[in-house]
């Protein structure tokens, strides 16, 4: 029997269908994009619990589900259990309520019109069903992954639980998201956490760079007069995030911490002083190119050595370097200041940056960043049109790699190229 009481529910999760002996690469690869897209996602491998596979799977659809994708293989035509249950409720769920986003992902035939008998269906049922071509070596391509996850981000923000006087966006790089998945944000943005020996996830960083221009437009066209951003991201994420939403699109903003702090980007318009260059120099460039780092230390006790490290070893087109601090006297219990100092520590850091930067003729920055992720972001709001290599600390080896290339006058996406290991 199929699943008949599949249900929509426009803040479930998308239901990955999929035969695991030939669809895995295609699965997993739409897992990430989707998550990092914050949308949740319902796969067998990380969200079936104890109970026979059919009724857990029955359950799932029950419980509601947002969408859902057909990973149709060659294999698949073996697979009672898609045919019977998980194919027949995603189409009936369509069937039944328009609101339901489904696609198929063909993997299994060069005739767009030739996969109805793999999944048991009468000639021509699928053909209102939009379809994206893979391999199942290779997957989705760049481009038809954009393709997909633009149409679900669409979907996500047409239901009515999103919108209202403010949209709510988590970031997570470090934990994985929570099962069963279903949307406790507007967005819910799941990035590949990394390995023991990496400072950041690649693969992880990468599904960011082709979903964020996507998130961007669906977030800019929301209209939304407040963006609040909540989580535990890398500081390098948290200012690309910052630089792709920038004070001039979405006018306020505030970070909000684990245990509940908001820090708003309502403050002062201009410096009062507060961030200094405490340490600086210039030198002769061995290059025609011009470069600059700063490193924006805003964390007792302070840590010169990995900052030390790369001046020392320096890029050959490096013209001048900058260490930020603020005084002590701002630092309180934990050796942090508190979010009532954030817009104007996150203002007179981004007006050092782009002040260094354009001494030496608009120069290429290197970011360091040590300090409270809401700072991250909120100094990534504001130093549109410059051009960075932003840096991630690795606990490992007690240096700085950098991570991205964050270009903030890109309008459409501002990850240049990923460069983390």
């Amino acid at each position: 029997m199929p699943a008949t009481g599949a249900a929509h529910d426009p803040r479930g999760p998308i239901f990955i269908s999929y035969r695991h002996s030939d669809g895995k690469t295609i699965a997993d690869q739409l897992v990430r994009l989707l998550r990092a897209a914050g949308l949740p996602v319902w796969i067998d491998q990380s969200d079936l619990t104890t109970g026979r596979f059919e009724d857990r799977i029955r359950q799932a659809m029950d419980e509601g589900l947002s969408g859902g994708v057909l990973v149709v293989t060659p294999d698949v035509a073996k697979s009672v259990i898609i045919k019977k249950v998980e194919a027949a409720g995603l189409l009936g769920l369509i069937d039944r309520d328009s609101r339901f986003s489904l696609s198929i992902v063909n993997a299994a035939s060069d005739d767009w019109t030739g996969l109805d008998e793999p999944l048991g269906r009468r000639k021509g049922t699928l053909e209102r069903i939009k379809q994206f071509t893979a391999t199942p070596e290779e997957g989705l391509t760049e481009q038809a992954g954009k393709e997909l996850v633009t149409a679900y981000v669409k979907d996500h923000f047409a239901a009515p639980t999103t919108g209202g006087d403010h949209l709510d966006l988590r970031i997570e790089t470090r934990v994985a998201p929570p099962s069963p998945a279903r949307a406790e944000h507007h967005l819910d943005i799941y990035l590949s956490s990394p390995s023991d020996d990496e400072a950041i996830s690649r693969e992880g960083l990468e599904d960011l760079r082709t979903t964020l221009g996507i998130v961007r437009d669906a977030i800019a066209s929301s209209r939304t007069p407040l963006l609040r951003v909540s989580g535990k991201p890398h500081l390098s994420v948290a200012f690309a995030l910052g630089a792709q939403f920038p004070k001039t699109l979405i006018g306020r903003a505030e970070a909000v911490t684990a245990d509940g702090e908001v820090w708003s980007s309502s403050g002062p318009a201009s410096p009062e002083g507060i961030v200094r260059r405490e340490r600086q120099d210039e030198r002769e460039s061995l290059s025609t190119a011009k470069e600059v780092a700063v490193y924006v230390d805003l964390i007792e006790p302070r840590n010169d050595g990995p900052f030390d490290d790369f001046v020392n070893r320096p890029p050959a087109g490096l013209t001048a370097w900058a260490h930020l601090r603020i005084p002590d006297e701002c630092f309180g219990h934990g050796h942090l200041f508190g979010p009532e100092l954030g817009q104007k520590i996150a203002l007179e850091a981004a007006h050092e940056i782009r002040e260094l930067s354009y001494e030496h003729g608009t120069a290429h920055v290197h970011l360091f960043l040590r300090c409270p992720f809401p700072v991250a972001f909120l100094i990534g709001r504001l130093v549109n049109t410059l051009d960075l290599t932003v840096y991630e600390y690795s606990k490992s080896d007690g240096r700085y790699i950098p991570a991205l290339e964050v270009d903030t006058s890109r309008s459409g996406n501002v990850i240049r190229k990923v460069l983390a290991p």
